[in-house]
């Protein structure tokens, strides 16, 4: 496949696993996380439940998106076809997205956590120093994103660093 497809992968698989890992680590924490002055549980609160659900949503429809980018250029490549500028077009644009979403899932998580999140040696600490480190890659930038607008709406016919 190549290198940038490759390294594609790698990337959509890294946001998304220390994302999965805080949404994990935050829904466990929310059983007994109590706010100063708040007699329920981060987790008995509706505000959480719904973000919850939108984060966990928004984290699958990202996964998903990444299987069936990848999945459909396997297939091109196995069947012995090019791996055309359009499919890595839709490599790239699932890393990117797959990394935002990502990083939206791991502020959200930072943000419902409380200083929980910041305190040093804790797992969401980690998660979230790595997540915003990850982010500033120029590997899933603002560029790659509108390369592969460019290549879908036929602006231009390939971009060598898709």
């Amino acid at each position: 496949m190549g290198l940038m497809p490759v390294t594609a992968a790698g990337h959509a698989s890294w946001a998304l696993g220390v994302a999965k890992s805080m949404l994990d680590d935050v829904a466990d924490l929310a059983a007994t996380k109590y706010r100063m002055s708040d007699m329920a549980s981060l987790a008995s609160r509706p505000t959480f439940q719904k973000g919850l659900a939108h984060h966990v949503a928004a984290w699958r429809a990202a996964r998903l998106l990444v299987l069936d980018a990848f999945t459909t250029a396997e297939a091109a490549v196995a069947a012995g076809d090019d791996l055309t500028p359009m499919l890595r077009a839709d490599l790239r644009a699932a890393a990117v997205f797959a990394t935002d979403t990502a990083r939206s899932c791991a502020e959200w998580a930072h943000l419902v956590a409380g200083t929980s999140s910041i305190r040093e040696g804790s797992r969401l600490e980690r998660a979230f120093r790595d997540m915003y480190t990850g982010t500033q890659h120029a590997f899933i930038s603002e560029k790659v994103a509108i390369d592969c607008a460019q290549v879908w709406l036929g602006i231009i016919e390939d971009q060598f660093g898709l």
